[in-house]
């Protein structure tokens, strides 16, 4: 089978999304398909990222999938993300014998958008374009698309809710693991009368839901609680969180630029708990790995949590943007690190099946399935 991935990225193996592009394509190689690429191809719009996202990307890639199938046949294209909606209007019907696919690393209209209370008007108008237009660009791909890829069960529950598409033109694919991650020694147990050691990492914006966890860091250093907390993020935000965590926290903060993956592993073996108290995920790679590594989220039920993890069997989950809860949760993991050692061979436990020789067996039988669907509704 011959499969093309159209995505509008660098192609960098160590980056999110791209990564996980190239994680996949090597999954499908080694199950014996043979797997093409268009990345990008020209560099960001000096118009800014909403410019190239909702005009430049649309016609870059349709012209770049139009040439690829006009120089070679391919079986499959998969789209990664919907800007690409005009690859599924107006190409599938000149392609009948290829399935053209949407691959979401996260819905875009399941993520809640934030506007900065203090926005002035020409933001707010930018705002409510973009949500309009991304509306758009993802009911488009949903309804042209002859099937869509989402990584969670929250995402695919929306489509079918909100949007209407048949439950049978929806495949649920998590993300596979790194084998290495599941060769590690589980994180070492946490000796008794230790304080809670806490750790995030990833970017400090605010879907991450940045202000509920320093709300709660805060509140529980007001509580007298001993514990620690490492954050791994852009060196950029450090000063701000020097000032706003650093006064409370003291010499209970550490701050640490971005880490290579190699560099992660010993984080999380060093830590009881990761924080994840995201609004939204496509999937939360990051909860993903940590899990693997046999160290429990205290985080919000979204992305791979939603799938993998159970409250207070191997996390301890709380409602997206639910500062009560999360609050509570991490009072519970703080007064009782020693939580950590029961629940993270569970997490490990949990992801442990999840592998890239799995993705691309249940990619390969969607893909089926979808084929003989798409030949029945021509026939």
């Amino acid at each position: 089978m011959k499969i093309l991935q159209i995505a509008n990225f660098a192609p960098e193996r160590n980056v999110g999304t791209p990564g996980t592009i190239m994680d996949l394509g090597d999954a499908l190689t080694a199950a014996g398909q043979e797997v093409s690429y268009v990345w990008r191809g020209a560099p960001p719009s000096p118009w800014g990222q909403n410019f190239s996202r909702f005009i430049e990307v649309p016609r870059r890639q349709l012209h770049q999938a139009r040439t690829a199938l006009a120089q070679a046949r391919y079986d499959v294209v998969l789209v990664h993300q919907p800007h690409g909606y005009s690859i599924f209007e107006q190409l599938a019907p000149q392609y009948p014998k290829t399935l053209f696919l949407n691959f979401s690393h996260g819905w875009e209209l399941c993520s809640p958008s934030y506007t900065p209370p203090n926005a002035g008007v020409v933001r707010k108008i930018k705002d409510r374009l973009s949500a309009a237009l991304t509306r758009q660009h993802c009911e488009r791909a949903a309804q042209f698309a002859n099937g869509v890829i989402v990584l969670n069960r929250l995402d695919a529950e929306f489509l079918i809710q909100q949007q209407n598409v048949p439950r049978e033109k929806i495949c649920v694919l998590p993300l596979g693991l790194d084998p290495q991650l599941l060769l590690q020694p589980i994180r070492p147990a946490a000796a008794a009368g230790q304080p809670a050691r806490f750790l995030f990492t990833g970017n400090y914006v605010a879907q991450k839901g940045i202000e509920i966890l320093e709300t709660a860091l805060l509140a529980l250093a007001s509580d007298g609680v001993n514990f620690s907390y490492t954050c791994v993020t852009h060196t950029d935000q450090h000063a701000g969180m020097q000032q706003r965590l650093g006064p409370h926290l003291d010499t209970r903060l550490n701050l640490l630029g971005w880490q290579p993956r190699e560099a992660l592993i010993p984080l999380y073996h060093n830590h009881d708990f990761l924080l994840f108290p995201s609004r939204y995920e496509g999937f939360g790679k990051v909860a993903h790995e940590a899990m693997a590594c046999g160290l429990p989220v205290v985080g919000a039920r979204v992305g791979v949590l939603a799938d993998r993890a159970i409250h207070q069997e191997n996390a301890l989950l709380s409602p997206p943007g639910d500062l009560e809860q999360f609050l509570a949760n991490l009072r519970q993991a703080a007064a009782a690190p020693q939580l950590a050692n029961l629940y993270g061979p569970r997490a490990r436990t949990a992801v442990s099946g999840d592998t890239w020789a799995g993705v691309a067996k249940s990619f390969l039988s969607f893909v089926e399935q979808r084929q003989k669907q798409k030949a029945s509704a021509a026939n």
